[in-house]
């Protein structure tokens, strides 16, 4: 009898089909937190997030990655401000690079999923559009570097 995929295992999956798809279409990351910023109240409100009016955007984001890092998912993220429109996401380890997705698609420009929920929080905080750079993979985690600005026109 075939044994069925475990949930991890869906999950590096769909991992690694999002770094094709990104790859393979070069969909710029503003085009994607547009859709993606709408939808992260309701996605993570379900594990216990929530924006709060108000709240230093660093906060937002550093309370989302704590429900993120509790999963077991990710360990070791750090998320800081460089300069007063530039931050920087960096994920230690992430149990998704364990599947190796990170060293085929090394030499491509994405941006790690986790980066783009962490920018879609601070959109959303800021009231700012948000650039990311192309995630830097390494083997256990990824960099990802992010600005903000007034308007971005797609």
């Amino acid at each position: 009898m075939e044994e069925k995929p475990s949930e991890k295992e869906i999950v590096k999956i769909l991992h690694a089909i999002l770094y094709a798809f990104e790859a393979a279409v070069g969909t710029p990351g503003s085009k994607v937190l547009i859709h993606v910023s709408r939808k992260i109240p309701e996605i993570f409100g379900k594990f216990g997030f929530d924006l709060r009016k108000g709240e230093n955007p660093e906060e937002s984001v550093k309370r989302l990655l704590k429900i993120l890092e509790e999963t077991g998912m990710l360990k070791d993220t750090e998320f800081k401000r460089i300069d007063e429109q530039t931050f920087e996401f960096r994920l230690g380890e992430c149990s998704l690079a364990e599947s190796k997705v990170h060293d085929i698609l090394k030499e491509e420009k994405v941006f790690c999923p986790y980066s783009i929920a962490v920018a879609a929080v601070l959109r959303e905080a800021t009231g700012r559009d948000v650039v990311l750079s192309e995630s830097e993979l390494t083997e256990k985690g990824s960099v990802t570097k992010m600005r903000l600005y007034k308007y971005v026109v797609l």
